[in-house]
């Protein structure tokens, strides 16, 4: 796809006083193929974790070892993918996958048509567990690039856009929200929100947009680097987490009528196609660019947070889209294999639908959460979960052909340690994460460190964050 036939904008680069923030403003394109081949490498990483455990299934695995194989098969593959080799990830992908392959064919002890044979037997939807799987390799590469973005030896197409354009770091919140949608209660089958379901969604949002303000507090007394275009001066993440929650809940209990699967898709559809018509008509989108005088003076509290108030609209779309897929994938009377199916047709519908939707309407923008952003989240999340629970299918299969393998399968599975632990623990993971990049930005000069330097301090980040959170796994 050339760059002419996409509806894109570009705006001039402003430069501002702090070289950090110039440094992930006005950043290049990524392509959606590289986006795909970013998520694809921890997958990856996390069978071949899976598999090795079967290649020895003798001796005690004591709890060190079991991290320090983490950190070497989970951590490290995209450690060096997202930075020294992030030039060859298709060979790094293949690399992986053929190890994977490898490692099947040997362990399975059966022809490969065999083992394709048992790995289309209907396996039960009962198991959710890909599920966690999948928040928390999103919650890991998130906590990856929000500190790699500030060093020189992660690629700048990985960074997020500005208003339009597409970066592996847009990803982050969308796929938050919409896996948020997709695990909430409406997903699992409670169908109706009562007055006292609203409350407690309300109380528990306190302590999000609590944290939200104690990140603004925070920023405004150090004077941390902010990229004020992303959501706005005062509003962040957190605001925006707690607001979907709050504001989904408010229209749940007042469509009661609409608290089913197909009505979720209702919702979802009409919210970011009645929002895409605002942008496109009524000069929203212009106001999101460039303010209310056109200027970019910020000088009311709305236009001071344009970005974060009017993508709530988007990111809403993308939490009943969330909670419709939800409700498919846990319908324990559909198998697994059923699930795969649907997800990869989800998959392709909406790259098609993006890719009609960048050429005649708009580009895709995180900052605004338009419609075509929406169509690439709904896109490689539905990619992301089916790869996720074809996977396991395979782990699945692979103990199923070798009766010897049973008691040691808790550990032949893409559920590891540390993935439940994150899963278990994601607000708290990602909080952690947040802290440990500005005291790291606060302490070291990221933008002048060595890549030998670099590569050394971004492991010991992740070694420490994963430390932390199964320990407080295991003994909180």
């Amino acid at each position: 796809m050339s760059n002419e036939t996409v509806k894109v904008q570009v705006f001039p680069k402003i430069l501002t006083p702090d070289p950090k923030v110039d440094f992930v403003t006005d950043t290049p394109n990524a392509t959606i193929s590289e986006v795909i081949l970013t998520v694809l490498l921890p997958l990856l990483s996390a069978c071949v974790h899976a598999v090795s455990f079967l290649i020895h299934t003798g001796g005690r695995r004591t709890q060190i070892l079991f991290f320090i194989n983490e950190q070497i098969f989970l951590v490290l593959p995209v450690l060096l993918g997202l930075t020294i080799w992030s030039d060859y990830l298709n060979a790094l992908n293949l690399c992986l996958f053929c190890l994977f392959l490898l490692v099947v064919m040997l362990k399975s002890r059966v022809p490969l048509h065999q083992f394709l044979r048992h790995i289309t037997t209907t396996i039960s939807g009962d198991d959710t567990s890909y599920i966690s799987v999948y928040k928390a390799i999103i919650q890991l590469l998130t906590a990856f690039t929000i500190l790699a973005v500030d060093f020189h030896i992660f690629p700048r197409r990985f960074a997020k856009s500005e208003s339009f354009g597409l970066g592996n770091m847009d990803l982050g919140v969308g796929i938050i929200i919409m896996s948020m949608g997709l695990t909430s209660p409406a997903a699992r089958g409670i169908k109706t929100v009562t007055f006292k379901d609203l409350l407690k969604t309300v109380q528990s949002s306190f302590i999000i947009i609590l944290l939200g303000c104690i990140r603004l507090i925070l920023v405004k007394l150090t004077n941390y680097q902010e990229h004020v275009s992303e959501y706005g001066l005062y509003w962040n993440f957190f605001f925006t987490l707690a607001c979907v929650r709050i504001i989904a809940s408010i229209i749940q209990y007042f469509s009661q009528s609409l608290c089913n699967q197909l009505g979720y898709l209702v919702i979802s559809l009409c919210l970011i196609l009645t929002y895409q018509f605002l942008l496109s008509n009524f000069g929203l989108e212009t106001f999101l660019v460039y303010g209310a005088n056109g200027l970019n003076a910020r000088s009311t509290f709305v236009d001071a947070n344009r970005e974060g108030i009017f993508s709530l609209i988007g990111f809403l779309s993308l939490y009943f889209i969330g909670i419709y897929h939800g409700a498919q994938l846990f319908k324990q009377h559909l198998t697994l294999q059923s699930k795969v199916k649907w997800l990869f047709v989800w998959f392709f519908v909406m790259i098609g639908t993006l890719q009609l939707s960048r050429y005649l309407i708009t580009d895709i923008s995180r900052q605004m959460a338009n419609l075509s952003y929406y169509f690439f989240i709904v896109a490689i999340n539905s990619f992301l979960l089916a790869c996720t629970l074809l996977l396991q299918i395979t782990i699945k299969t692979i103990a199923a052909l070798n009766t010897k393998y049973d008691g040691v399968y808790k550990y032949g599975r893409l559920m590891t340690p540390l993935f439940h632990s994150i899963s278990r623990h994601q607000l708290l993971y990602f909080m952690l994460a947040n802290v440990f990049t500005g005291l790291i930005n606060k302490i070291f000069n990221t933008l002048q460190m060595s890549h030998s330097g670099s590569i050394v301090l971004l492991g010991s980040y992740m070694g420490i964050l994963n430390l932390i959170v199964i320990l407080i796994s295991e003994y909180f």
